[in-house]
């Protein structure tokens, strides 16, 4: 493996563990760092898809507000990096683990991410987060 693969896998995962720390910090502009924010791109969630910057921005916040004590245990992430060191695309499963209220959540999740590499810095440009149907 070249060292610029590994070097561009290695920045993946680490803006990848930089997005689970936003998330259970709940901080959005933590998260905003690390998105891409483009006006007409798509993120899958676990209802209606979201569309574009503002509406990530909302459904984000949303969540920050709703959610506490987040914890995310992160397995079987696996990177591969294509385009020249471009663009990469990875898949994880999560353990999610949160408060609403006083109501405890333990979510199993499966994540995909695409990310591109722009003026040197890895962005993620769409996830797609589900879990098991029950």
């Amino acid at each position: 493996m070249s060292a610029a693969l590994v070097q561009d896998e290695a920045g993946v995962r680490t803006l990848l563990s930089e997005y689970v720390r936003a998330v259970e910090a709940g901080s959005f502009d933590a998260y905003a760092k690390v998105m891409a924010r483009d006006v007409d791109v798509d993120f899958g969630a676990f209802g209606e898809p979201v569309r574009g910057w503002e509406g990530l921005e909302r459904v984000i916040k949303g969540q920050f507000e709703t959610l506490s004590a987040v914890t995310i245990d992160v397995t079987n992430l696996a990177v591969h990096v294509a385009g020249e060191g471009r663009t990469a695309w990875a898949t994880s499963l999560w353990t999610f683990k949160a408060r609403m209220g006083e109501q405890p959540i333990s979510l199993p999740v499966r994540c995909t991410w695409i990310l591109e590499k722009r003026a040197g810095a890895w962005v993620i440009v769409h996830w797609h987060k589900s879990t098991a149907a029950s």
